[in-house]
């Protein structure tokens, strides 16, 4: 099949990240080869503790304050949240007792 026939679309102008594909990759309608990175947009991943969630809501709108530009404030909005194991991040420590019988 030539190449002619082929025709790439982007859903917007940005930026191409790293392809995903190769020299005789087989691919199919519609999948995805390489991310698109949309331009003049940015995202924020912040970490909360559980019981400062609980009024967040996706879409609500959210002002961003960042170390590195003190006097900028941004605006965005929320996407999304991911729930992860905190679990993983504590440090399980408990005093264990000798077992005796």
């Amino acid at each position: 099949m030539s190449l002619s026939y082929t025709n790439i679309f982007a859903s917007h102008d940005g930026d191409l990240g790293q392809l995903r594909v190769h020299p005789g990759s087989v691919v199919s309608p519609g999948q995805a080869l390489v991310p698109l990175i949309e331009a003049n947009s940015y995202w924020v991943q912040a970490n909360f503790k559980e019981d400062q969630t609980g009024l967040l809501k996706v879409g609500m709108i959210a002002t961003i304050e960042l170390d590195l530009y003190p006097d900028v404030t941004y605006t965005g909005w929320w996407k999304r949240f991911l729930l992860l194991a905190v679990h993983r991040f504590r440090s399980c420590r408990r005093k264990t007792r000798p077992v005796t019988g």
